[in-house]
């Protein structure tokens, strides 16, 4: 399973960022179906890698050597990781306690699976 990000326009969020991440064994879009896997739509879907969340030391700016979603093991080198909780998109990571208390502080806002809900737009009154 992969990682990946669709830019084509259809896809951009409210803000107009290019920004459909989903996850799937092949780089076709499941939004609007966009095929990475033709040529000429590769620079359209990108492949993700996966980024850890690594949780600061006592000294600014360098981590204290493994990942939230794997506490108490070392992280191994070929894993990537970054201090920056909005950054980092490693599900099972950002499902920790850890990654949760990092994004607060940095005043990222999250969401709580508990409290998550879909919200819809309010429907136009006919005059």
């Amino acid at each position: 399973m992969g990682m990946y990000r669709c830019q084509a326009p259809q896809c951009a969020d409210r803000l107009g960022r290019l920004l459909f991440d989903f996850e799937s064994e092949v780089p076709v879009c499941p939004q609007c179906g966009t095929n990475g896997r033709i040529p000429r739509f590769a620079n359209i879907i990108i492949k993700l890698e996966t980024l850890h969340f690594e949780p600061m030391s006592h000294i600014e700016g360098i981590g204290i050597g493994e990942v939230a979603c794997t506490p108490g093991k070392p992280r191994p080198d070929l894993w990537r990781a970054t201090g920056m909780a909005s950054v980092a998109n490693c599900k099972a990571c950002k499902a920790t306690q850890v990654w949760q208390d990092a994004a607060e502080k940095s005043g990222l806002v999250t969401v709580h699976a508990e409290t998550d809900f879909v919200m819809e737009e309010p429907k136009q009154r006919e005059p």
